[in-house]
């Protein structure tokens, strides 16, 4: 019978392995090191960065002409209504197509009887000005500017680029860098504590504020190399403009005396992820002299666009493991571990049978098996809620640039990793069957007669 209990208190043992790897698993997955509570606040920014881009660019004026001095003016519709005018990618009937809208290659179309907007820019030199007036562009000094440097630009370029933003960069524009990269501070508190608000972002990573930015906009000392020069903004009174717009809230981060050192560390860690990961906007068309132009962020429709504004992206902070998930996980592990080494000291004194009474077996299964069915049933609920979303299928179904579709097909995979919470349901359920075998066969053999023992009495008796 000895051997047969420690037969049983292996498979009990083998139990509270696969229990304690899996919950070690998860503790490492979600881990509570200050590296990865920083990588969780980028993601989150990096989120709130790219919708504050996209509806930014939406809200944006069409640069329609300018003035002798340099002053831009833009037409007042926003990217939706363009949208609008556009069937099967023609023009609807009295719109003529006047350039390209946006990124993905839609086309503009204006009123028949309205001149198109400028399609075509370049600068250069002001010795070339009399070949650009005999192709019919029109000339301004714009700011910024290098000495002999004008800007020509022309309506009559069917196939060229609408114009919602000008830069000056000294390198190739990235798409998320220092001059646009915004700290998702609710997320950060949520992490670090709270803590006194003080300056905006730019603070942090050594860019000056929205203030000193108008105070010096004509100096050269350009905000992480890009200077923007022209951009129009609609003025959006209400409606759904007002939720993508960023408070002040929004762009700040918080300091405290004992936040000093640890904010220094988050703005290394930032540097170093915008430096690592900065892809240069290929949408950006170099038109001379560290200019550069771009057209809209572009969508295939306007549902598209809805779908990714109003995708709530806090659905990454509910994927398995959560940080309480996390938490939890390291006790119920010690526990376990615990149990494992008190039933090792038990086969050492050949006493396991002891382990095996009733009254330990619902020990253990309150404070060990309780709580990992626990952690099934919530990977479960994590599996419906998350990896079977449906609103993350109908975001994988928006059609937009390049850079948006791999941005959402890192999202996605983000949210909808699947092999710990497989490995999760797989092993934690194996566990819970191997101790639920390990108890009834154990109670079927104690309660069965020792027939050795009644055959030997027997033949006593016989002699």
């Amino acid at each position: 019978m000895e051997k047969k209990n420690t037969v049983f208190s292996i498979l009990l043992l083998v139990s509270y392995a696969l229990l304690i790897g899996i919950l070690i698993a998860i503790m490492i997955k979600n881990n509570f090191s200050e590296k990865n509570k920083f990588r969780n606040v980028y993601t989150m920014s990096k989120i709130l960065t790219i919708k504050n881009m996209v509806a930014n660019s939406h809200n944006s004026e069409i640069i329609f002409a300018f003035s002798s001095s340099g002053e831009a003016s833009g037409l007042t519709s926003s990217y939706k209504s363009y949208l609008k005018l556009l069937n099967k990618d023609k023009c609807i009937e009295n719109y003529k197509p006047c350039g390209i809208l946006d990124t993905i290659g839609h086309k503009l179309c204006i009123d028949e009887t309205l001149d198109c907007p400028i399609n075509n820019m370049k600068v250069d030199t002001i010795h070339r000005t009399d070949n650009y007036l005999a192709k019919n562009y029109h000339y301004t000094q714009l700011s910024n500017t290098s000495i002999d440097y004008r800007l020509f630009y022309s309506n009559s370029y069917e196939e060229g680029n609408v114009g919602v933003i000008i830069v000056k960069s000294k390198d190739e524009p990235k798409y998320i860098s220092k001059s646009n990269f915004i700290v998702d501070s609710d997320f950060y508190e949520k992490l670090f504590g709270s803590g006194k608000l003080l300056e905006d972002l730019s603070s942090v990573l050594g860019i000056s504020n929205d203030k000193d930015k108008n105070d010096n906009n004509n100096n050269n000392d350009d905000t992480g190399n890009m200077i923007k020069i022209v951009q129009l903004l609609i003025d959006a009174s209400g409606g759904e403009t007002e939720l993508y717009k960023l408070g002040a809230k929004g762009i700040l981060v918080f300091l405290t005396s004992s936040y000093n050192e640890q904010l220094d560390r988050f703005k290394k860690y930032i540097e170093t992820k915008l430096e690592e990961e900065g892809e240069e906007d290929i949408y950006f068309n170099h038109i001379g002299d560290s200019f550069y132009v771009k057209n809209y962020i572009g969508f295939k429709s306007s549902k598209d666009i809805d779908k990714f504004l109003k995708f709530d992206f806090t659905i990454f902070n509910k994927k398995f493991p959560s940080i309480t998930a996390s938490t939890l996980a390291l006790p119920l592990a010690l526990i376990i571990a615990i149990a494992s080494i008190i039933l090792i000291i038990f086969m050492g004194c050949g006493e396991q049978k002891s382990y095996f009474e009733p009254l330990a077996l619902i020990f253990q299964f309150i404070i060990i098996y309780l709580p990992s069915l626990g952690f099934l049933i919530y990977s479960l609920i994590i599996y419906l809620q998350v990896n079977k979303n449906k609103k993350i299928e109908e975001l994988k179904s928006i059609q937009s640039d390049e850079f948006i579709n791999n941005f959402i097909k890192e999202f996605v995979s983000q949210c909808q990793e699947y092999l710990l919470i497989f490995c999760t349901i797989v092993i934690i359920g194996i566990s819970f069957i191997l101790f639920l075998i390990t108890i009834i066969i154990y109670k079927v053999k104690d309660n069965q007669p020792d027939y050795s023992y009644v055959a030997r009495t027997s033949q006593k008796t016989y002699n």
